[in-house]
């Protein structure tokens, strides 16, 4: 029983320092949800929000999220999908941990795994990337697999199915099938490649010919607040690989520090038994970055760093490597740089909610409100939403984000003011001198959002 609490403990202390820090964030109890990520936890009938599951399908080529739309999706409650999301990012940080032996070792990595910035710009669409985090950690649990040819078919499967979810977690799964199923030779390089662009290919033409099936067009719509841009002429095309490597080139600005001790221990580990190790990583590293390049330069769009959280992964693995060294300062070399990216990871997650914990916790605080007291009457939201210091991070008609997050958590309907109705609110509050947030008119619970406004 002793040894048996050894083995697990690593495990245990690691999710229950992540929770901790969630629960802290409030991620637990009232998580901030992102705009269009209310999209897939209302049902089809609501039809008033930015871009519905189906919509996705054809637009971003999300089919296997609108099957999980379909059968769970719709069905929880915002706090499920942000704790199943959640959940399964741990879990898939302790599988990533599992092939070490050291119990501190695997504590760290569990946690620098975890507290990837990436995954903390993506943690706010819970409920559209819960399906990819479940194919995510899926394939990373076959790659611990001892037989060879069950960790290649799981590779094959994962990656489809990532590219019908998220294609950001493609290149997660190809670096977790080299990491733990030992990639570590020229031929076991080429075939985990070639089966990975094999199934990559094989998913976008399934996309595409769905599309054609279901929307009478074969490939992508691109939505037009997107700005895409594609190129007509090989000017269009040098412009579009330059943004793409502004947008990387700033991504790798905080993580100057980190990319040091990386190129160090490239060059220390190209002369030590691990150089094929290290090759196989870097090979897989360099297909990720083209692919996200090469994608960018045809669409003009730009791959976000949070698509990317196979750089971090990338710059980890490295450092792993060195811990492995019998020489004291190789070794160290190594822990210093896990140690610096747990710190610069635990920073970003830290810095993506606080200014999203007051939003999160301030829509939760007006629903609670409203639900006891507005009784039979309709709900109107007039005023400046992001005027509300604690609101301010909303953006993209954000009247339309508290709407929806009003009905999904409280069943609260409500609805922005048309003008008229907006003008005579105002006067009506001028004339009685009114700060309160949320007051009656005219038989409607009216939700005014201004400066000084009595808060919930």
């Amino acid at each position: 029983m002793r040894l048996r609490l050894q083995r697990y403990l690593p495990y245990l202390v690691g999710a229950g320092l992540i929770l901790l820090c969630l629960a802290y964030w409030g991620e637990l109890r009232s998580p901030y949800i992102e705009h269009d990520d209310w999209d897939f936890l209302l049902p089809p009938g609501w039809g008033h929000g930015y871009a519905t599951p189906w919509q996705k399908t054809l637009s971003e080529g999300r089919w296997i999220n609108y099957l999980w739309y379909l059968g769970v999706g719709m069905h929880w409650s915002a706090q499920a999908a942000a704790r199943a999301y959640l959940g399964l990012l741990i879990f898939f940080a302790c599988l990533f941990g599992f092939a070490i032996e050291q119990p501190w070792k695997k504590l760290l990595v569990i946690l620098v795994v975890f507290f990837s910035p990436a995954f903390a710009q993506l943690s706010t669409w819970p409920a559209v990337l819960t399906a990819s985090a479940l194919v995510l950690a899926l394939a990373t649990s076959c790659f611990l697999s001892e037989r060879a040819l069950a960790r290649n078919i799981a590779l094959a499967v994962f990656t489809f199915l990532a590219i019908m979810s998220y294609s950001g977690a493609a290149p997660l799964i190809l670096l977790a099938h080299i990491y733990l199923g030992k990639v570590e030779r020229p031929r076991q390089l080429g075939a985990s490649l070639a089966i990975y662009l094999a199934s990559y290919a094989l998913a976008i033409l399934a996309i595409a010919s769905l599309n054609y099936f279901y929307h009478d067009h074969f490939g992508l719509v691109i939505e037009n607040w997107r700005r895409p841009h594609a190129p007509q002429n090989l000017h269009d095309l040098w412009s579009n690989l330059l943004l793409q490597l502004a947008v990387f080139g700033a991504s790798m600005r905080f993580l100057w520090g980190l990319v040091l001790i990386w190129l160090v221990a490239i060059a220390v580990l190209l002369r030590s038994p691990w150089r094929w190790r290290l090759i196989c990583v870097v090979a897989a590293s360099v297909l990720a970055f083209s692919m996200d390049t090469g994608i960018s330069v045809l669409d003009g769009l730009g791959t976000p760093f949070r698509a990317m959280g196979w750089v971090w992964i990338t710059l980890m693995l490295p450092m792993l490597f060195l811990t492995d060294s019998n020489q004291k300062v190789i070794a160290n070399l190594g822990y210093l740089g896990l140690v610096w990216m747990l710190a610069v990871g635990v920073i970003s997650w830290n810095g993506v909610y606080r200014t999203r914990k007051p939003a999160g916790d301030y829509i939760y605080a007006l629903g609670k409100d409203l639900s006891q007291i507005r009784g039979d009457r309709s709900v109107v939201l007039v005023g400046d939403v992001r005027s509300v210091p604690p609101l301010h991070p909303l953006w993209n008609s954000p009247k339309r984000q508290i709407q929806m997050a009003l009905l999904k958590i409280y069943g609260i309907p409500s609805r922005a003011c048309e003008p008229g109705l907006c003008n005579h609110v105002k006067a009506y509050v001028q004339t009685h001198r009114i700060d309160d947030l949320m007051f009656d008119y005219q038989g409607q619970m009216v939700v005014y959002f201004r400066p000084g406004a009595s808060s919930p």
